[in-house]
């Protein structure tokens, strides 16, 4: 790729190719940051070509979960196992894939293009040059992670198609599609999030490097001393340096200039203002993230609590015999597979838990930089004023990513959700 031509859609675009071809919104827009617009390079044959195949995608989805419905095993008695895998966790694995396509299709739509533009003005002011090896570092971390994906997901998916599928049909196919859907929406959440956590890191170290003392030459007046203080010091204690009648009269050594260690006022004001824009606007594009994912997050984070109580269950049943197996198949296979649900669930809410941890954690470091500069040195009355306004400004408008803002998703949902998932596990042991 030609270096002026990388931008933030190219750091995505491995990414991008993947969504497109799942159906998902992709981030299809180059931030023109002159006239902060989007230019739009599609034309409208790939356009309306793109619409289409969401909508089959969509259609195709749809379409396995009504076969599955019909397909049901009927039973007049349904065990607590089933009614919580039929009747909770299978329809919201499907919804959560069918609200991620038509997000794209709707209010999405509009929201991705709106990040690329975000991102690019503030990549422009931050990073300046160097954003070009910022954006080379995401495009190679998504390589990475798209070459993981498969070797993860696709063995699995297998495993799981041969151990559940007494008749094999296409009604797994569809259930695995709409799982590796969420699964890269998920994933694309997770580089934004760290894409926000790495622009605060390179804003604290602004705010740290925004008082700086400059030596500068202050004046270049002669410096007058005592004749007296290199040859009579007990005379020169009685004698005024500056009487020129006495014979110990003052006399030129030299023109020093005379350096002192003096800042800029108006420089650091200025700093500071920048900040304060800066860490605005990625407040800003942390709104949108929330706006953009807030529902999928939620759909996602109940089907992980579902399948991994269920999971749980499922290897208990198993080994006491209390729910319904294969016979033809040893009970070790179900429980390896209900351990690698349980595993990926867990690794999803511990990702995402932790992400959106350490963004949260830079904008405490923000504080405590500025809290610093505020003990730390005697400051100017207007310097001293625009670190105030800043650090009012990061503690009311803090970085956090919630879910539908209903909850924040950080280290403490983690432990929220393990300990909820523990008491549900107990509940249908003892109810079944």
């Amino acid at each position: 790729m030609v270096k002026d031509s990388f931008d933030i859609e190219s750091a995505f675009r491995p990414l991008n190719v993947l969504s497109k071809i799942l159906g998902l919104a992709h981030f299809s827009g180059h931030g023109n940051t002159v006239r902060r617009k989007i230019k739009h390079e599609q034309n409208c044959e790939s356009e309306f070509a793109n619409v289409v195949w969401r909508i089959v995608v969509i259609l195709t989805v749809i379409a396995g979960f009504v076969t599955r419905m019909i397909t049901m095993p009927a039973s007049s008695h349904f065990s607590i196992f089933d009614t919580v895998v039929f009747i909770l966790l299978m329809p919201v694995g499907y919804l959560g894939a069918v609200v991620a396509l038509i997000a794209g299709l709707t209010f999405n739509r509009n929201k991705f293009p709106e990040f690329v533009l975000k991102v690019s003005i503030i990549d422009k002011d931050l990073f300046g040059s160097k954003r070009v090896d910022v954006y080379k570092k995401q495009y190679k971390s998504c390589i990475k992670q798209l070459k993981a994906l498969p070797l993860i997901f696709f063995p699995f998916y297998c495993y799981v198609t041969y151990v559940f599928s007494k008749d094999l049909n296409c009604m797994q196919g569809h259930l695995h599609l709409s799982n590796f859907i969420k699964e890269v929406v998920i994933l694309q959440f997770i580089n934004v999030v760290w894409m926000i956590t790495e622009r605060l890191k390179y804003l604290n170290k602004e705010v740290a490097n925004s008082l700086e003392f400059r030596t500068e030459v202050r004046s270049n007046a002669p410096l007058f001393v005592s004749a007296s203080c290199i040859s009579n010091t007990e005379s020169a204690l009685h004698t005024s340096p500056l009487e020129f009648g006495n014979k110990n009269a003052a006399i030129l050594l030299c023109d020093f200039p005379v350096f002192t260690r003096r800042r800029s006022s108006f420089s650091e004001v200025d700093r500071l203002i920048r900040v304060r824009k800066l860490y605005d606007m990625i407040y800003r594009v942390s709104k949108l993230v929330n706006g953009m994912y807030g529902i999928h997050i939620v759909l996602d984070l109940i089907y992980n609590f579902i399948n991994v109580v269920v999971s749980v269950y499922g290897i208990i049943g198993a080994t006491t015999g209390s729910i319904k197996i294969n016979p033809k198949l040893p009970v070790f296979q179900y429980i390896v597979v209900y351990i690698c649900w349980i595993v990926v669930c867990l690794a999803k809410v511990v990702a995402m838990s932790v992400s959106c941890h350490k963004a949260s954690a830079q904008v405490e470091v923000c504080c405590q930089e500025v809290q610093k500069l505020l003990i730390s040195d005697a400051l100017r009355q207007d310097t001293r004023r625009q670190l105030k306004l800043l650090l009012q400004q990061v503690s009311n408008n803090r970085v956090v990513f919630t879910a539908c803002e209903f909850f924040t998703i950080n280290m403490s949902f983690l432990f929220t959700f393990v300990s909820s998932a523990t008491t549900y596990i107990v509940v249908l042991v003892q109810v079944k």
